[in-house]
């Protein structure tokens, strides 16, 4: 969400920020009073339920355009944030209960190493998911937009009118654009993608 809000809708990481907030909302409300909770129902249903609450918010995501802003992710951070809290703490508390109090210091340490750990490995291969993936869409659009496409000429003569410049300058900035229109509308495609596949794995 942040990358998708820097790098195609244009926020500086205040703004960001400043969606990325909307997930912590649902803990604030929530954990004054799941604690309470947590002991008189099955661990497992409780985690579950995250977990679908985190798909969903993800499948919310899978139509974003290159128009979409922070207003589009206000529903599904906060699905993200109840999806969150719903498993983390079910799991936190099973985790540690599973072992004695003089093993607690040891257990909450290789708890959280494991959790940074697949973290870690998690945002490696959604990285290298969005690098081929937007390979794979720019090269074709590439394909379908060429400059003997009529879309292509159509697209090139109008960003070509430019006023004042060469005819020859004018293609040149015309192709840039044009070039610059597939590269987003690749990474677009490719973010719609990767919110699929991480709710489809959640």
């Amino acid at each position: 969400v942040p990358q998708f809000l820097s790098g195609i809708s244009g926020y500086n990481p205040r703004q960001a920020g400043n969606i990325m907030a909307l997930s912590a909302l649902p803990l604030v409300v929530l954990m004054p009073i799941l604690p309470r909770v947590v002991g008189k129902f099955d661990p497992r249903l409780m985690t579950a339920l995250g977990l679908l609450f985190f798909a969903a918010s993800c499948f919310v995501d899978i139509h974003l355009s290159p128009d979409s802003a922070g207003d589009d992710f206000t529903l599904s951070q906060i699905m993200r944030g109840i999806g969150q809290i719903l498993a983390a703490m079910p799991l936190n508390q099973v985790a540690m209960a599973a072992i004695g109090r003089e093993s607690a210091a040891d257990g909450a340490g290789i708890y959280s190493m494991a959790r940074n750990l697949g973290g870690s490995i998690g945002l490696a291969l959604s990285g290298l998911f969005i690098d081929v993936r937007t390979a794979v869409h720019s090269d074709t659009i590439r394909e379908a937009v060429t400059a003997n496409s009529l879309l292509g000429q159509a697209r090139l003569a109008a960003d070509g009118m430019a006023q004042g410049i060469d005819a020859a300058t004018a293609r040149l900035r015309a192709i840039a654009q044009l070039s610059h229109m597939i590269d987003q509308q690749a990474l677009v495609m490719t973010y719609n993608d990767c919110f699929w596949m991480l709710g489809v794995l959640l």
